[in-house]
C-alpha cells in the first residue's frame, strides 16, 4: 500500500506541476478491485496532495524569481 500512496505522481504529472500546469483527472485507483467509496477517498487525497504540491512549487518558483531579481538589482548597483 505504501508503494501506491503517490501512484498519481508519475513523471508526466511531475513535469506538468513543475511547468505550473494544472493536473486534471488524477486517478489514484490501483487495479479496479477496491470499492467505489474507497476509490473516491483515494482520489480526493491524491487531488489534495497534488494541490499542496502545486502550491509549494509555485511558491518556490516565485521565491526563486524574486531572488534572481534581487541579485540582478544588487549587481547593477
Amino acid at each position: 500500500m505504501a508503494d501506491e500512496h503517490h501512484k498519481w505522481l508519475d513523471r508526466d504529472a511531475a513535469e506538468r506541476l513543475l511547468r505550473g500546469e494544472p493536473l486534471e483527472g488524477i486517478d489514484s485507483s490501483s487495479d479496479g478491485d477496491a470499492d467505489t467509496e474507497v476509490d473516491a477517498q483515494a482520489n480526493a487525497r491524491a487531488n489534495a496532495a497534488a494541490e499542496r504540491l502545486a502550491r509549494a512549487l509555485s511558491a518556490l518558483s516565485g521565491a526563486g524569481e524574486q531572488g534572481v531579481a534581487a541579485s540582478s538589482g544588487a549587481a547593477a548597483s
